[in-house]
């Protein structure tokens, strides 16, 4: 296999990972309209993570302690995570 094939390949990938990764701007204005009706936002990073930036008034549920803390969540559509 020929390093320029390899190089080919790699730069593929990552734009194609760069088109999957994109926002949906669809998802995104759900999310906001949710979030105006006042639906709590739920972060499920790592509490380090959650520290080093996250949305103002988000709640850090992290998903490794979900089984745990499920009784937090909500049974209504109110809730983004």
């Amino acid at each position: 296999m020929s390093t320029t094939f390899i190089i080919a390949a790699f730069a593929a990938l990552l734009l194609w990972w760069a088109w999957r990764s994109r926002p949906d701007p669809a998802r995104i204005a759900a999310a906001q309209d949710a979030l105006a009706r006042g639906a709590r936002l739920i972060d499920v990073r790592t509490a380090a993570e959650f520290q080093s930036g996250h949305v103002h008034g988000a709640t850090n549920l992290p998903l490794s302690s979900l089984r745990s803390r499920i009784h937090e969540v909500g049974t209504t559509e109110d809730e983004i995570v």
